[in-house]
Formats: structure tokens, C-alpha cells, sequence
């Protein structure tokens, strides 16, 4: 489970121009996915809206970026990314001796079908379909439930529902511990790659 709470927010929409969003806020999530060791950390909130439509935008929250580029009023087609690093900086020093996990860049499609045709609000199905490119390690399916609004003139409320799918690659990346990895760290080898098979 992650928390994120935005502390501010700056719209700055000059005439006929691209809205922009400046945000900072703070999140609570996991050390690294699976942890149970929870952290704060900044969470920054950069995003455009109508780009060239008011449905269309860009943004980058934290280090997860998403993206409509569909100008219509219930479709929903763009491009979502997030960096995800290895396990080099953690709390758990069994999990940060494990060498044998690379960090992922993960890129692809995000589809969706918005129920609330109307700019600044939405009641949406979505889909992200990533990959990770710059290793290889498989991929993440991540269906998704999202509901915003506007609270007040610069505040925007959102909250999501979502699962993930994972490919068996993906889960031999983050979940796997080799037998050099287990001799080093004393955890028990495992095989997530395998186990996801089976």
C-alpha cells in the first residue's frame, strides 16, 4: 500500500496556453515492493493539461509518468513509465546485499474509457501494459480504477483502485534469490521465476 498526501500546488494557464501544475507533496509506501518497511518520501507532481485538447495531458508524479494523448471525450490512449531501482538503498541489509536484481525502466501503453465525459473529472477504466526497457525482465499488466475530481478552484481530488499481473521474468528479477545471493545474504534461495509457473 503507498499513501500520498500533496501538500501544494501552483495552476499557472496563461491565455490560451497549456495548463501547467506545479505540486509537492509527500508519500508513505514500502522500502521496495514485497517490503515491510515503510518510508516518507518527497512526492513531486509535475503536469500539462490540454495540450491540444482539454482531455489530452502529461504528467510526472514521483518517478511514475502518465499520459493521455487521445483528444476525445471518453477514450483514453497514451504512454506511462516508471523507474523502478534495484535494491542498492534499503533498510533490510539481507535485501540490500542481493546483487542479482537489475533495476527496470518500465514503458508501454496505457488504454482507458472514461464514464465522465467532462475536463477535470473522471470516472475511468485504465490498462498499463509495461515492459521493461532497458533490461528485459518481463513486464507488468496493471488494470485500474481511477475517480477524480475537483475539490475546489486549484484542488483536485483523485483516488484508484488497481491489481498487477506480472510476468514470470519481472518476478525472477525482484523476487528471486540465486545461490550466490543466498550464501551472501543467508535468505533461502528461491525461484520466483519458476514458482510463477507452477
Amino acid at each position: 500500500m503507498t499513501v500520498g498526501v500533496g501538500i501544494g500546488a501552483v495552476n499557472i494557464q496563461p491565455a490560451g496556453a497549456v495548463e501547467l501544475t506545479l505540486g509537492l507533496g509527500a508519500t508513505y509506501a514500502p522500502d521496495y515492493e514485497g517490503s515491510d518497511d515503510y518510508a516518507a518520501a518527497p512526492l513531486w507532481n509535475l503536469r500539462a493539461t490540454d495540450l491540444y485538447d482539454p482531455e489530452t495531458h502529461v504528467q510526472l508524479l514521483g518517478p511514475a509518468f502518465t499520459s493521455n494523448l487521445m483528444p476525445h471525450p471518453h477514450l483514453r490512449l497514451g504512454l506511462s513509465g516508471i523507474y523502478r531501482p534495484a535494491y542498492n538503498d534499503v533498510d533490510d541489509s539481507a535485501v540490500q546485499s542481493v546483487k542479482g536484481t537489475q533495476d527496470a525502466l518500465l514503458v508501454g501503453p496505457t488504454l482507458g474509457y472514461d464514464f465522465w465525459a467532462e475536463p477535470g473529472k473522471d470516472a475511468a477504466f485504465e490498462l498499463d501494459a509495461l515492459y521493461d526497457a532497458k533490461h528485459g525482465n518481463g513486464g507488468v499488466i496493471t488494470p485500474r480504477f481511477r475517480r477524480a475530481t475537483p475539490l475546489a478552484d486549484t484542488i483536485r481530488g483523485e483516488a484508484r483502485l488497481s491489481t498487477s499481473c506480472a510476468s514470470g521474468d519481472y518476478m525472477g528479477n525482484w523476487f528471486s534469490v540465486n545461490t550466490r545471493d543466498a550464501a551472501r545474504t543467508g535468505l533461502d534461495a528461491y525461484d520466483a521465476d519458476q514458482a510463477s509457473r507452477t
